[in-house]
């Protein structure tokens, strides 16, 4: 928010100015619903005591219309993008189940529940590794998305910790994920969130990114990481000791390559881990 201050003899008074205004441009990456074409939109927010006006975010409305119209109809062609946000404030807590949380039974929309929230609905999270693991143990066949959310959570484990022999499975009696791993010819089993904090919030992070990509695209199968979108993140070395910090981008962006990371930092090391022409330096 832009402010003006006025002096007035030995007094000043700081003011807000609007409107306020958010203007973005993008390409929808689906040619199915927009060609490709670049779209527009905006909001405004014109006082204090006023709303956002959407009237010039109309058009990108509409195509969150006609995505929701083809998942109702049952279309299963559509490829559902990726939208989440996690700030600086995100913690590793239990979640109060509010009703709207529930799932809608295998809905593809779950993927969109909490996707903006300002804490990471982790209770969600484990539900659906919870209903995923009943059903291919009742169903006793491989569900593809599934396992690979299981199997990426495997690999990134490994190489942020450098362990070896990494296995992850739910556990029922504690609500949270079992690890199994070596480390230095050493066999470790932690809960996910009983790891140290760094661990904790980076395989916290890619699982949620990871569980909510197989929800919306499970047509995708063993592609679902390869699911388009835009992931936001503040702060992205919150608790993350130095060889996090260093290689938590490379990671992050070799996993899902078809996400637009925008990442927020002040660490030296993750700029440094960044290439020159992805960086943009906000100055006073």
């Amino acid at each position: 928010m832009k402010v003006v201050a006025n002096a007035f003899g030995g007094f000043s008074n700081v003011n807000p100015v609007y409107p306020i205004v958010l203007s973005s441009t993008g390409i929808i990456d689906n040619q199915e619903v927009l060609d490709n074409q670049p779209s527009h939109w905006e909001q405004k927010l014109t006082g204090s005591s006023n709303t956002r006006t959407i009237i010039s975010a109309k058009e990108i409305i509409s195509i969150a219309d006609e995505y929701q119209r083809r998942i109702i109809e049952g279309d299963t062609t559509v490829t559902l993008p990726l939208i989440s946000y996690y700030n600086s404030e995100r913690i590793w807590l239990p979640y109060c189940r509010k009703k709207k949380d529930t799932f809608l039974k295998t809905s593809r929309i779950n993927g969109y529940i909490d996707c903006i929230n300002n804490a990471t609905n982790n209770k969600i999270m484990m539900d659906w590794f919870k209903r995923e693991t009943l059903k291919k143990l009742q169903k006793k066949t491989n569900n593809t998305s599934f396992d690979i959310v299981v199997k990426t959570i495997e690999k990134c484990f490994s190489l942020l910790t450098k362990s070896k022999n990494v296995t992850v499975s739910y556990n029922f009696d504690n609500d949270d994920l079992d690890i199994q791993y070596k480390y230095h010819s050493k066999n470790i089993l932690s809960s996910l969130s009983r790891l140290n904090d760094g661990y904790k919030y980076a395989i916290g992070l890619i699982a949620n990114i990871a569980y909510r990509m197989a929800e919306l695209n499970p047509q995708l199968r063993n592609k679902a990481l390869n699911t388009p979108g835009v992931v936001i993140i503040d702060v992205i070395e919150l608790h993350l000791d130095v060889e996090l910090q260093i290689n938590i981008i490379k990671i992050l962006t070799d996993t899902f390559p078809n996400i637009q990371f925008i990442i927020s930092t002040s660490s030296p090391l993750v700029i440094s881990s960044i290439e020159s022409e992805n960086l943009i330096i906000l100055r006073k």
